[in-house]
């Protein structure tokens, strides 16, 4: 004889022959059993932090309650994360448990407010983590807005990971609100990616600006001083000892909330801007690619009438040195005028769409999200991030063949973007290729172009 009783967000109160036991809240039909192995996914336990170390939360059984799975184990009273109400103690200890975590380096791949359950005694449990992975998985879109993505980086991971969801935890605290909403999940990642939060001194005024600092330093990682776990412990327990608000004067307070309000609708419209091009960004890239690269074809013919040719004065081999200096500098007006009969063609059309994406992402972003790869190689080639894109030759060497034939010897760079099924914007990997170029340069009105270029990939 058993019987099932919701204990608020994520858990059943669950008693089977007088006994009381924790259930798991899956909302995971029972088909699903059908491609996990039973046994292994019981075998996985939960972790219990004590206070003052990590034992085993085991499961003891699976139950299935109108068609769905629900794992139990020990009875422990308390709530889950999704129906507590966080203060400065339960967020230190939150942070001693994700020291734990780390120490231990076991660090789950995503943080479930409904997969950490705060307990009566001060103990905190960490669900099974392959469990909150298939839980998270077959939930709808709105269960995943409200209970994972929220507490999640898309981004980061380890420490950094931890951190942010500790971040959003203490903003939550101080201010009421999360730093980052979203109506999908896809809007709601892209707004921790891109949108600035406002420092949450604007909505508490008085707010010590240690504390939100920190805040702001974990939620957007590379704004202000890195943050750590264990800085993350001590600022706490300073907190939990003083307090995080100091007295405001009512006249101070006051203009804060409204420069807080002015801040709000300045971050919400730049990033209602940044995500229209996210959006769109193949149908407006499309249209002014189109134009811009119309623009360079219709007006070369009547440029090379009225101007004198751009290559005037110079040697075959510099015209060529010419092109390729431009493909890294973007442009594309000047490899137009380093060419003729249709060389270089590909080429233009690349270099255009970099220019254009270049041009909008610095209008919608205020970066163009685009490096030199020589550039990125003089910094020692730091690791990429969301967003980043890289291009352009480096290495290029000249060689002339006869008179008027040469070849280009060159390292080509360029951005792998790995297959995305959730449609945001990842992050790529740069890839470099190999090539020789064999040219031809002919004289055209007193000066030299490049008339034909065939190009050979190596594989090296």
């Amino acid at each position: 004889m058993s019987t099932v009783l919701r204990n608020g967000e994520g858990t059943y109160s669950i008693t089977i022959d007088g006994e009381k036991y924790l259930g798991i809240a899956t909302g995971l039909n029972n088909d699903v059993l059908k491609t996990v192995d039973r046994s292994n996914f019981l075998s996985v336990p939960g972790l219990l932090w004590t206070g003052n170390n990590v034992t085993k939360w085991p499961l003891t059984n699976i139950l299935v309650q109108n068609n769905e799975i629900i794992p139990y184990g020990k009875w422990i009273p308390g709530k889950t994360l999704a129906d507590t109400e966080i203060n400065t103690e339960k967020l230190l200890n939150m942070a001693r448990f994700f020291k734990e975590l780390h120490s231990a380096d076991y660090i789950p791949d995503k943080i479930l407010s409904t997969g950490l359950y705060y307990t009566e005694n001060n103990e905190i449990i960490l669900f099974p983590g392959d469990m909150l992975e298939l839980i998270a998985s077959h939930q709808n879109e709105a269960y995943k807005v409200q209970f994972v993505d929220t507490y999640n980086h898309p981004e980061l991971q380890g420490e950094a990971a931890l951190c942010f969801t500790l971040a959003v935890l203490a903003y939550k605290m101080t201010t009421g609100t999360f730093p980052f909403i979203g109506e999908d999940s896809t809007t709601l990642r892209e707004s921790i990616r891109r949108k600035e939060p406002l420092p949450p001194e604007y909505h508490v005024p008085g707010l010590k600006k240690k504390f939100s600092g920190f805040i702001l330093s974990s939620l957007k990682p590379g704004s202000g001083k890195k943050a750590d776990l264990s800085s993350w412990i001590t600022l706490l327990e300073e907190i939990k000892q003083d307090g995080y608000i100091k007295a405001l004067d009512a006249g101070t307070a006051e203009n804060l909330r409204k420069e807080g309000e002015l801040r709000k609708i300045k971050n919400e419209r730049t990033f209602r801007r940044k995500l229209y091009f996210l959006k769109n960004w193949k149908l407006i890239l499309g249209v002014l690619a189109g134009l811009f690269f119309a623009g360079v074809v219709l007006s070369a013919p009547l440029k090379k009438i009225c101007a004198p040719p751009v290559t005037k004065g110079m040697t075959a081999e510099k015209v060529i040195h010419l092109y390729y200096e431009s493909i890294n500098t973007l442009d594309v007006e000047t490899m137009s005028g380093c060419v003729t009969a249709g060389a270089g063609k590909a080429d233009i059309k690349e270099i255009t769409g970099i220019f254009v994406i270049s041009r909008v992402r610095t209008g919608y972003e205020g970066k163009s999200g685009f490096i030199f790869a020589g550039d990125w190689l003089k910094k020692g080639s730091p690791p990429f991030k969301q967003g980043m894109n890289i291009y352009g030759i480096t290495g290029l060497t000249i060689s002339r063949l006869s008179a008027n034939t040469f070849t280009a010897d060159y390292t080509k760079w360029s951005t792998e973007i790995p297959p995305d099924s959730t449609g945001d914007v990842v992050t790529g990997k740069p890839v470099k290729a190999h090539f020789i170029d064999t040219l031809h340069t002919v004289k055209k009105r007193g000066a030299w172009v490049i008339d034909s270029i065939k190009r050979r990939q190596l594989n090296d």
